[in-house]
């Protein structure tokens, strides 16, 4: 099973960040909410494809494209 491993560095000390893992239809699959300097594992319950992970913290928003084989 493939695992990924998110680290998050918030720019606040305190700031909650919000992780959404989404299909390419737009789905919402899984969301997880972690602290500044935490590491999360996800996706070896996921199947086979293409997925975005969309990281929020307050109005700043990044995704990444992750493709699962």
């Amino acid at each position: 099973m493939i695992a990924y491993q998110l680290f998050v560095k918030s720019s606040k000390l305190l700031q909650t960040v919000k992780v959404r893992i989404l299909d390419l239809q737009g789905r919402l699959i899984k969301t997880f909410t972690l602290n500044s300097n935490e590491t999360i594992a996800f996706g070896s319950d996921l199947k086979a494809g293409v997925y975005m992970v969309v990281v929020s913290e307050g109005n700043k928003v990044k995704g990444l494209r992750v493709v699962k084989h």
